[in-house]
């Protein structure tokens, strides 16, 4: 079988129990509920191979230059996850471009976000946390593990802070108070203006947005949430924006099981939305996801479990771990809805991969089958599943992509990516294309025709 090879941006990062490489998600219609996951990655294809451990962000001057990103002499951060890159169309850049928000830095190396242009590699912005010129600075992070998410004008213009524009949010692997001298608090959740041009926040607008009227550039600053009581503690996940409620929802540790993991945020000014808005859940490090019409929102804990919240009235329903969601490991990812109705979710943890299904007429959880890949490798990636829910695709430390069927579980093929059985990260799908892309821990994104 033919492969083409991309080259990776970005430098290997292993997130705990997660090999999480900056590739793609899935690419889908565009439709609101999946707009947390953007929708395409513009690999450029190469020819020369390029060692991912001397890639990275770093500041001032970041471009991309036959796939390799170059910095100056700042430490770059890693990045730990993979960005959103939005096609130029709906973008609220200026000219308008495809568009990648790359987060980055954790273990001491300055975090930031970055806003780069994914044709040209040129940089367009990197954050700014608005710590320089304050008498009492505001809260930076000290350390950005989990992708970002984004809110977009072109879906819904939404006055967010009074200011309409593309929205960028991320949370916090801890927060920090002062530059100089820092002093680690609790995770924290941003809104910056992920346009290319400044916008102005609205004086007495409310909530965490400046009390007065407040320019802010690409890359600033538009709220800060970060909750004392409860407090919130470190994300490590990506935050699912809820089109239809106009909430955030983020997921985080739990402080040893004594401050909750599940938020929902109100994302027009930065402060808990109404109605119940939090919930203690264990610790999470997986992202939430939500169901096909987005009346349920499906989150999977470090402990194995797996919940459905009804969005409406904040109702937990949990998959019973006796009988149907059986796994002690972390969900990897995050819980993947098919949009059936009764609901197929798929999931998996340590090197198994699991089918369940949620009623919304009885609002039970049904076993439909749990296997390990052939092979038995000893830890799998986050699944994709085509745009058919015909097959779906999980990488593995085998080396290997393999293709299950959705309907029964059965690992009817694999590809092996390169010889040596590097670490194969989350695949994403191209629906247009039919095509997954994969990175491996080789420093590599590979693209397959599938269906294999």
């Amino acid at each position: 079988m033919d492969r083409q090879q991309y080259v990776l941006w970005g430098r290997l990062a292993h997130q705990r129990h997660d090999l999480l490489l900056p590739g793609l998600r899935a690419r889908h219609q565009l439709d609101r509920r999946h707009l947390r996951r953007v929708d395409v990655l513009l690999p450029r294809k190469l020819d020369d191979r390029v060692d991912a451990h001397e890639r990275g962000l770093g500041e001032p001057d970041v471009e991309l230059r036959h796939g390799r990103v170059q910095h100056g002499s700042a430490r770059p951060g890693a990045i730990q996850a993979q960005p959103p890159v939005i096609p130029a169309a709906l973008s609220a850049t200026s000219p308008q471009v495809n568009v990648a928000y790359v987060t980055s830095g954790t273990g001491g190396q300055t975090p930031n976000v970055y806003a780069v242009n994914t044709t040209t590699g040129a940089l367009l912005w990197t954050s700014t946390w608005n710590y320089v010129n304050s008498t009492t600075p505001s809260q930076y992070p000290a350390g950005l593990q989990g992708a970002a998410s984004v809110w977009l004008k072109a879906v819904s213009a939404q006055s967010i802070c009074g200011a309409t524009t593309d929205v960028v949010f991320v949370g916090s692997y801890g927060g920090s108070y002062n530059l100089g001298n820092p002093t680690t608090s609790n995770g924290q959740v941003y809104a910056l203006n992920g346009g290319t041009t400044s916008v102005t926040t609205t004086a007495g607008f409310g909530g965490n947005c400046p009390p007065l009227a407040t320019s802010v550039p690409g890359g600033g600053l538009l709220w800060t949430f970060s909750p004392s009581s409860p407090g919130m503690d470190y994300v490590s996940s990506t935050p699912y924006v809820d089109y239809t409620n106009m909430v955030l929802w983020v997921t985080s540790r739990s402080n040893g099981n004594t401050q909750p993991s599940l938020w929902k945020i109100n994302l027009l000014n930065g402060t808990a939305a109404s109605g119940t808005a939090t919930w203690s859940l264990g610790d999470i490090d997986s992202s939430p996801s939500p169901n096909a019409d987005g009346s349920f929102v499906y989150v999977g804990t470090n402990a194995g479990g797996l919940k459905a919240i009804r969005v409406s009235d904040g109702t937990v329903y949990t998959c019973p771990t006796a009988t149907v969601c059986t796994g002690t490991n972390t969900i990897i990812g995050f819980p993947w809805s098919v949009g059936t109705s009764p609901d197929t979710i798929i999931f998996t943890y340590g090197n198994h991969v699991q089918s369940v299904s949620f009623n919304f007429s009885t609002l039970t959880f049904s076993q439909n089958w749990t296997v390990q890949p052939s092979g038995t490798p000893a830890s799998v990636s986050a699944p994709v599943v085509d745009g058919t829910n015909t097959y779906l695709y999980i990488g593995a430390s085998d080396g290997k992509v393999h293709q299950l069927q959705v309907s029964n579980g059965t690992d009817s093929k694999q590809v092996t990516i390169v010889p040596g059985t590097p670490t194969v990260g989350s695949p994403g799908f191209d629906g247009a294309l039919n095509r997954i892309y994969v990175g491996a821990s080789d420093g590599h994104i590979y693209a397959f025709p599938t269906p294999f």
